[in-house]
């Protein structure tokens, strides 16, 4: 009997653990909730994005440029290609970085504080209760969530200490994920799921073409490895700019694995099999922005 009930606890703390990285990512993204109007998507930038030092050198940005228009080429709008790829500079975890979150021992820590309140509450009741009833008009209670009638201050009193139970139970519930992991390249799979959202359309096939069936190898949440090498590219160029030219550069293009094709293509499928439900919220944005800048004019 203990030992099961152990085993529920422990899948009950990974299913909490594996909820609240969902809702995290979900969070950090942008997709935490599905995108069916276009009014309400974001903007889009009308240039090619740089952030931060150094800048991209002019032989480095027209290299990129490149790389878009083989995805114009595929049927991708370059404005949503634009910010797709300002998700993945802006990101902090593509040159290494990434914020940190409240540890365990962090939510232990404030757990045992409302603990505390929660005790010197109980123990002091009546003095506090005195007060509020003393003195109504210095000290009022707060209005009720349904009504603006003032509730009794016995009964706000009960409402506090329900609500601080709630907060302490929340702590002791957290599971702190590891955000730098959980979040690492995390920006890349805009741009990814865009590739592949546009080189899943069968009218981009061409005429007289019958559509390709899938086959074993490449099931049909996997990106395509020329698009996911695309991407990379892409990303490469961001990562190492400024270094444009050097040895060192190529040295660590041979060295940087994390940035291949091959990488970039389990990195996709792996979101789109953990989080079947992000995945389809992150394609309802992308196919949003597609509509919201269909009439905008071509310049590239």
């Amino acid at each position: 009997m203990a030992e099961r009930k152990r085993a529920q606890g422990a899948k009950s703390i990974l299913n909490d653990k594996r909820r609240i990285a969902q809702r995290l990512i979900g969070e950090r993204l942008g997709i935490e909730h599905d995108w069916d109007d276009a009014a309400e998507t974001p903007a889009t930038p009308g240039i090619l994005p740089d952030y931060g030092e150094p800048k991209l050198s002019v032989k480095e940005a027209f290299a990129i440029e490149g790389l878009i228009t083989t995805l114009i080429n595929l049927g991708c709008n370059p404005y949503v290609v634009y910010w797709c790829i300002q998700q993945m500079v802006t990101d902090a975890n593509l040159l290494g970085g990434g914020a940190s979150m409240a540890t365990r021992e962090d939510m232990v820590g404030l757990s045992k504080r409302v603990r505390g309140a929660e005790e010197l509450i109980h123990k002091y009741a009546n003095e506090l209760l005195l007060v509020a009833e003393a003195c109504p008009s210095a000290h009022p209670v707060r209005r009720g969530w349904e009504t603006d009638q003032m509730p009794p201050a016995s009964e706000t009193m009960l409402d506090l200490l329900d609500h601080l139970a709630w907060v302490k139970g929340l702590a002791e519930a957290w599971r702190s994920p590891n955000v730098n992991s959980l979040m690492k390249k995390k920006g890349l799979l805009y741009l990814l799921a865009y590739v592949w959202l546009h080189s899943q359309e069968p009218h981009k096939l061409k005429a007289g073409k019958k559509q390709r069936k899938y086959s074993r190898q490449t099931p049909p949440d996997r990106l395509s490895r020329d698009g996911a090498a695309i991407v990379a590219a892409i990303a490469f160029v961001y990562r190492w700019k400024g270094a444009e030219g050097d040895h060192e550069r190529i040295a660590l293009q041979d060295d940087d694995k994390s940035y291949s094709a091959e990488d970039l293509q389990d990195k996709l499928q792996d979101f789109c099999t953990k989080h079947p439900s992000l995945f389809t919220n992150m394609l309802s944005l992308l196919k949003a922005l597609d509509k919201n800048v269909a009439s905008f004019p071509l310049e590239h």
